[in-house]
């Protein structure tokens, strides 16, 4: 891991349009969302609904906050807070695609399937090209007996994805039980084929509901309109300066003042390294977290 004097945080989650930020982070807005992020990514999910929920309540009018919400509260199950959260991201912005996306992962959870169908529907004309959507729609049309249907929305996700596995297996499952022997030959060696190079999605319901949709965004700040447009910058090595040379982890890290001290703390991954007025020590065992090392 490497650290210059101006600090690149690498988080994996998609990254917000500009126009999603509707309101001004402030320093308390920014630490919720920093200890949010940190927590979805230790897999700390009602935890981090919590955190976005309290980012929800500084800056009521953020997309970005209610959609993360959404999301933290999904993975934990709070479906009535999930679609209470994507809700009002919809009435903030109806142009969001997560929106649709995960209020069909929800009701499809509920077994409300004519709304889960109408929201794939929905999710399908932004992005005719999401191949999760096509699945997972195509299950809701099985639920619903509407069996020719749903093949053709499975044949459409192998058709945007070759190694969508769960699909293939649907299709055999579907022309097996059809008597189409030829069919139903082809759809399993395609599907045995991705489950032997392990390729595209699982088959359990966690593996069929991801999607680009289904993660966290991250708000993007926007240069001050005064800003210079030629700037030198020359970055410098500081890593072991800073005590981070031999600093391990996953590479999503987050920074937070979580002691309160006055200094932001690193969060990376499993790893918590203190900053003691500008070294990071490492605090891993002593704040009880398990290294992903």
């Amino acid at each position: 891991m490497k650290l210059v004097t101006v600090l690149g945080v690498a988080a994996a989650f998609m990254i917000a349009p500009a126009t999603a930020i509707a309101e001004e982070s402030s320093d308390a807005l920014a630490r919720e969302r920093n200890l949010g992020l940190a927590q979805y990514e230790n897999e700390e999910y009602p935890k981090a609904a919590e955190q976005f929920e309290k980012c929800t309540a500084l800056a009521p009018r953020s997309i970005v906050d209610h959609i993360n919400l959404a999301v933290s509260a999904l993975q934990a199950h709070d479906h009535a807070k999930a679609i209470d959260a994507l809700l009002k991201a919809r009435a903030l912005d109806p142009s969001y695609p997560h929106v649709p996306y995960l209020l069909g992962i929800v009701y499809l959870r509920l077994d409300e399937l004519d709304k889960a169908r109408g929201e794939f529907d929905a999710l399908l004309k932004m992005d005719p090209l999401c191949a999760p959507a096509h699945y997972n729609l195509g299950g809701v049309l099985k639920k619903l007996k509407r069996e020719d249907d749903a093949v053709a929305q499975w044949t459409e996700t192998v058709r945007l994805d070759p190694n969508y596995g769960p699909a293939y297996f649907q299709l055999f499952n579907f022309y097996n039980a059809r008597g189409e022997r030829e069919k139903a030959q082809i759809a399993f060696r395609e599907y045995t084929r991705t489950k032997q190079t392990n390729v595209g999605p699982g088959t359990t319901s966690a593996d069929v509901e991801k999607s680009r949709y289904l993660g966290l965004l991250v708000e993007t700040a926007t240069p001050h309109a005064g800003a210079a447009k030629d700037i030198d910058v020359t970055l410098h090595d500081v890593t072991k300066e800073v005590g981070l040379d031999s600093a391990h982890g996953a590479p999503a890290a987050a920074l937070a003042d979580v002691d309160d001290d006055g200094d932001l703390d690193l969060l990376l991954g499993r790893s918590f390294y203190r900053n003691e007025h500008g070294h990071f020590v490492d605090a891993t065992a002593t704040a009880g977290l398990t290294s992903g090392e």
